[in-house]
């Protein structure tokens, strides 16, 4: 069949009749074709219902209408719109066979359909889903302006019932569908009412979540999207209330007492939607609430929980009015654990309180005494000094901190600040002597990690001396992972660090599985790339048959063996 083009189509038509034609193409007014070998009958639709007759051959087109221009012209513009329709058809054809997708003709197919033919079948599909049928309900709701306030309301005391008693996967995820689609027709409606109705409908979706989830198992976080349109149209609405600052203070007070699980947050959310004023006002509401509270129990949650939320506030209010002592007395209201207090302290560092910082981090090493807890205020001790400019002191106290922790990133930290700072102690030599001594020592309570010869092997390696490193591989139980790095040092010989090499193949191929089976393949391919000459190849090859061997009975082993040494 001939390729249909623009230009073919205006050598037959003309001009003036082809973009008559592409006008009727383009108002779907070519409503049916059937295709008879080289005929295509159609039915257009113009002033009246048109039959169109194409012959379609390898060079020519030729058309025959039963419209009355057709009487003086050979191919009117029904012809045209007809064989615009074949040409879509001819191009959707030649697109869909380049690509190489299973389901690239669906579209294009989908393309070729009319509007009519489209709504039968959305409608069937729609109406034989549940699913749909309730997604599409409610855009059609929205779209056809059905929803008044009560309406709204009432669907949402529908679809968020209580005491359902969920505890299945499958069950909760259907309950939590329904919700979602109701949320997205609250959004959607957001124009049609006024910024109070909106902002009610919002709380008592919210209120309604809160309430039916006493009774609904949610681990798997199904309410999360239907409650983040719920939060995000109440602060919409929160925005353009036309409130008292009083009657917003007052709401946002009642707030305190939600559940901060469902309801967005004051201070994150709602708090920067207040003028100062209003700020002001809710602030001096929330103090007079937060100095009725005695120092909270720590065993008491609910206490907390609602404190924490009248901190909150108080804390953003005495910052943005920079009233720094303001907000150290706020944390140590409800400061009970170790945790609290370092970050008071912290605080005091950072607001230039430096007084009060030093009898607090000497109140809190007389009460904190384990081994995690000195080894943090060290830390802290450390940044009080640098900001004081006591840079003896600061190094002093990061070297506490190191003799502590182990971790090599502590020691790189102190090494650069010395240098720095011009201190010439050989910071190195003093760590290796460290672990060299605490090596021998039990480790000390509530440490469940002491590892002090892999760290120094990890210091031998991280400053030049791999040899060193080596010889603890030997000598002393190192982690695995350092082992590794060790042994790939580009400064070591591969006959140096062979029988560790071995050690590693065989404690892989004794894990009996297969995962540790291809790594120790990896293993020995990593160690045939290393040879150097042919007598360290023969002996390594002569290894790995032995190994071979020894090991056939793990079948999987033997067979990737193989293929590798093919």
């Amino acid at each position: 069949m001939i390729t249909i083009t623009d230009e073919k189509l205006i050598n037959l038509a003309g001009q003036t009749t082809f973009d008559r034609g592409v006008k009727l193409y383009q108002s779907d007014a070519v409503t049916s074709i059937k295709k008879l070998k080289n005929h295509i009958l159609a039915t257009v639709s113009g002033t009246k219902r048109y039959t169109v007759d194409l012959t379609i051959n390898q060079q020519h087109i030729e058309g025959a209408c039963s419209c009355p221009a057709s009487d003086y012209m050979d191919f009117c513009k029904h012809c045209v719109a007809v064989a615009l329709t074949l040409k879509t058809e001819q191009e959707i054809t030649s697109q869909v066979k380049q690509s190489n997708h299973k389901y690239a003709p669906i579209e294009p197919y989908l393309a070729t359909l009319s509007k009519q033919q489209l709504q039968t079948e959305l409608s069937k599909i729609i109406l034989n889903d549940s699913e749909l049928k309730t997604q599409w309900l409610a855009k059609a709701e929205v779209s056809l302006g059905l929803l008044d306030y009560k309406t709204l309301r009432k669907k949402i005391t529908a679809a968020i019932p209580y005491n359902r008693h969920l505890y299945r996967y499958d069950a909760v995820r259907t309950y939590f569908f329904k919700v979602e689609n109701l949320a997205q027709q609250l959004i959607d409606t957001e124009e049609s009412f006024t910024a109070e109705e909106q902002f009610k409908l919002a709380e008592y979706a919210l209120q309604r979540l809160d309430k039916a989830l006493e009774t609904i198992d949610d681990s798997g976080g199904f309410r999360l999207e239907s409650q983040t349109f719920f939060s995000e149209s109440l602060l919409n609405a929160f925005k353009n209330l036309n409130w008292t600052t009083s009657k917003k203070a007052n709401w946002l007070l009642d707030l305190t007492q939600s559940n901060p699980d469902i309801f967005p947050d004051t201070t994150k959310n709602f708090w920067p939607l207040l003028s100062s004023k209003e700020q002001a006002t809710l602030a001096q509401q929330i103090q007079k609430l937060w100095d009725e509270q005695p120092k909270p129990n720590p065993d008491d949650y609910t206490q907390q929980s609602y404190m924490q939320s009248l901190q909150a506030i108080l804390v953003e209010y005495a910052t943005s009015q920079q009233q720094f002592a303001t907000v150290i007395q706020l944390h140590e209201k409800t400061a009970n654990r170790f945790h609290e207090y370092k970050k008071i302290l912290h605080m005091e560092v950072s607001y230039g309180f430096f007084d009060e910082a030093e009898t607090r981090l000497s109140q809190l090493r007389e009460r904190f005494t384990e081994h995690q807890e000195t080894k943090e205020l060290h830390q802290v001790e450390a940044s009080l000094a640098k900001a004081q400019q006591q840079y003896e002191r600061m190094l002093n106290a990061l070297w506490q901190h190191y003799t502590f922790s182990h971790e090599l990133s502590h020691l790189q930290e102190l090494i650069a600040l010395a240098k720095q700072h011009n201190d010439s102690t050989d910071w190195i030599e003093k760590a290796e002597q460290l672990l060299l001594s605490q090596a021998s020592q039990p480790p000390p309570p509530q440490v469940w990690l002491w590892q002090p010869y892999t760290r120094l092997a990890e210091l031998y390696l991280t400053y030049g001396q791999v040899a060193k490193a080596l010889q603890l591989t030997h000598q002393h139980k190192i982690s695995d992972n350092l082992v590794l790095k060790i042994i790939r040092s580009p400064d070591l010989a591969l006959m140096d660090v062979w029988p560790t090499y071995q050690n590693c193949i065989e404690n892989q191929l004794n894990l009996s599985n297969n995962e540790a089976y291809k790594q120790a393949i990896q293993f020995m391919r990593e160690v045939l790339n290393r040879t150097t000459s042919e007598s360290e190849q023969e002996e390594v090859k002569q290894w790995m048959l032995e190994c071979r061997e020894r090991f056939k009975i793990k079948r999987n082993f033997a067979q990737w063996f193989d293929e590798f040494w093919a």
